[in-house]
């Protein structure tokens, strides 16, 4: 047991200083009651790791036969448009398994994609969330030339479906389940701040959603936390990203007065 958790704490250690994690809050926690009627709800949470306003993964609802419903986790894109996304699965079942805390999510990481949709039950024959207290899906995606890797925190009791928090790194080597990082996105800045495109050449632009935020500068993060590039910001000239190199990094907007933060990453090709 002792080797195990030091295994655990130096592979913990190795990942934190090797890469940013993304970790996202919804607030509160996102929570459905699954319910016949209405007998299917569609998309009822969606997440965008890549932030362009495109969701790559969404869940779903229906009662397929008598009065138990199937939840799924579906992707949003198929193999033909250079986007997969994938689902850690029970073997051979085609099932979502549950995960505990602290388990390695990376390329060598087992998942299964299918199609148009990831055709994949949190509740059937395994049973696996269904009244099991706090559970990790674990996730793979792979946009253009960057693979995202990354876990959900769900609960299933009885009929109300709990969506807590999740979380997502582009670091080769991985994310444990449960592991979160420096830089913390609500739901909420999600939703109030979008950038396009994402991943960016040479321009990164940037919409805002939220009428009572106005940031006066900027300041580009790379994943050490070092700034890189700062300025006045301007909307209408957008974030010039020449002067970066390639790799991934964490923009910070912020109101001088109220030192009122909205944070958000993106990719630089």
């Amino acid at each position: 047991m002792k080797q195990k958790l030091l295994l655990l704490l130096a592979t913990f250690s190795f990942l934190s200083t090797q890469a940013q994690i993304t970790l996202v809050n919804p607030e509160p926690d996102f929570q459905i009651t699954l319910a016949c009627p209405p007998c299917m709800v569609s998309n009822f949470f969606q997440i965008d790791l890549d932030g362009d306003g495109t969701p790559e993964f969404r869940f779903r609802y229906d009662f397929d036969t008598g009065d138990s419903p199937n939840l799924h986790i579906e992707s949003t894109f198929d193999f033909f448009n250079g986007i997969e996304t994938s689902v850690v699965n029970v073997p051979d079942t085609g099932l979502v398994q549950a995960l505990s805390q602290g388990v390695l999510i990376n390329s060598s990481t087992p998942t299964s994609f299918t199609s148009e949709f990831i055709a994949t039950e949190l509740e059937g024959s395994n049973a696996e969330f269904l009244n099991t207290g706090d559970q990790y899906i674990g996730f793979k995606a792979e946009i253009g030339s960057t693979i995202y890797y990354g876990w959900i925190l769900v609960n299933l009791t009885g009929n109300v479906f709990t969506i807590k928090q999740y979380a997502f790194t582009t670091n080769p080597n991985g994310i444990l389940t449960g592991q979160g990082g420096a830089l913390s996105v609500s739901q909420k800045e999600l939703e109030t701040v979008k950038l396009y495109p994402n991943p960016v050449v040479d321009v990164l632009n940037i919409s805002l959603f939220q009428s009572d935020f106005n940031p006066t500068y900027f300041q580009v993060l790379d994943l050490s936390g070092r700034i890189v590039h700062q300025d006045k910001f301007d909307i209408s000239n957008g974030i010039n990203c020449n002067s970066l190199s390639s790799g991934q990094y964490i923009l910070q907007l912020v109101e001088q007065n109220s030192n009122v933060k909205r944070v958000q990453s993106f990719i630089k090709d």
